[in-house]
């Protein structure tokens, strides 16, 4: 039977280094990637586009932003 190899990071490894850290990460299954990062004026444009679509559309259907 073969062994699953150990995760290269513990969870407690990635708290600490996210505590410290000047961007954000992700953990999953022991592997830490970087995740994207939006600007201020990115997600007021994202925002702004959801809202508008949702006055267009109405009741046909629903409109969601990414999360």
């Amino acid at each position: 039977m073969a062994t699953q190899p150990s995760p290269a990071f513990t969870l407690e490894e990635y708290l600490d280094q996210e505590r410290e850290a000047n961007s954000r990460s992700e953990f999953c299954a022991g592997v830490i990637q970087a995740k994207a990062g939006a600007t201020e004026i990115h997600a007021r444009l994202a925002a702004r586009i959801v809202f508008l679509m949702q006055l267009k559309l109405q009741d046909r259907c629903r409109v969601y932003g990414a999360t």
